[in-house]
């Protein structure tokens, strides 16, 4: 996978986790929810580098 192609994977992955979570937060009432998730999502981006990249 070149660079490029996970970047835009990358970004929808984040994209939808956000959304998902945004909509999550309006149904709880409670935005504080969404700054929890940026660690696990970094997580998220770092394995689909591991699974689909090419190597070292």
């Amino acid at each position: 996978m070149d660079l490029s192609t996970f970047l835009v994977a990358s970004g929808i992955l984040i994209a939808a986790i956000m959304a998902g979570l945004w909509l999550l937060s309006l149904v709880l009432r409670d935005a504080s929810i969404v700054d929890v998730a940026w660690g696990p999502i970094f997580v998220a981006v770092a394995l689909m580098g591991l699974i689909w990249g090419d190597g070292w």
